[in-house]
């Protein structure tokens, strides 16, 4: 969904740093800024994006989060950017972050969730699900939690950022509660 901004991306990646040369992987990268930020870096890191209507640009590529077009163990992270709430089956795309993930690659996901009831939003923004749901979705899918963030103070300025660029509706439910968290997840080596 493109919409974190430079300063989140990297607090998100500093809950479990990416060694220098990692490959990344954006999932929902919309316009692909979150990608021409990570190759533009002097890091040495390597970033591709996938979306279902991806912008133009070097390493953006079309797809669908339910099946990427990559192969097994291509990358040691994959980024998760506003976008998981909105996939329309998160447990495939889950598990298609696994497949693609090398052993003990990372997991990066910032989104919404949901402070009381779970709620259905929009088409723009998705589902917004309680924190202990998200993490049976990510246990499922073979994840460990390394590093949890709540940043929901950053909710107001996001919010901001997205009615500004006409990207959401601003009607939400009568007594919303949302969250915004920052999570880093390790995927579990299977056993032998």
């Amino acid at each position: 969904m493109d919409f974190l901004g430079p300063e989140l991306t990297d607090s998100l990646l500093g809950l479990c740093p990416p060694s220098r040369e990692a490959r990344l992987l954006d999932v929902g990268c919309g316009k692909g800024r979150t990608v021409r930020l990570l190759n533009e870096r002097e890091r040495g890191l390597q970033a591709w994006g996938v979306d279902l209507t991806p912008g133009r640009g070097d390493r953006l590529l079309s797809g669908d989060a339910a099946q990427l077009p990559f192969g097994p163990s291509s990358f040691e992270g994959v980024l998760f950017e506003c976008s998981l709430s909105v996939i329309r089956d998160p447990d495939a795309a889950l598990r298609e972050a696994a497949r693609v993930l090398v052993p003990d690659g990372i997991l990066y996901v910032a989104d919404l969730y949901a402070l009381e009831e779970p709620k259905e939003l929009s088409a723009t923004l998705g589902r917004a699900e309680r924190w202990e749901t998200l993490l049976r979705r990510f246990s499922g899918a073979g994840f460990r939690l390394l590093g949890f963030e709540d940043r929901s103070a950053a909710l107001i300025s996001l919010w901001a950022t997205l009615l500004f660029e006409g990207a959401v509706d601003c009607r939400l439910p009568s007594g919303f509660r949302a969250g915004y968290f920052l999570a880093a997840l390790e995927k579990r080596r299977l056993s032998s």
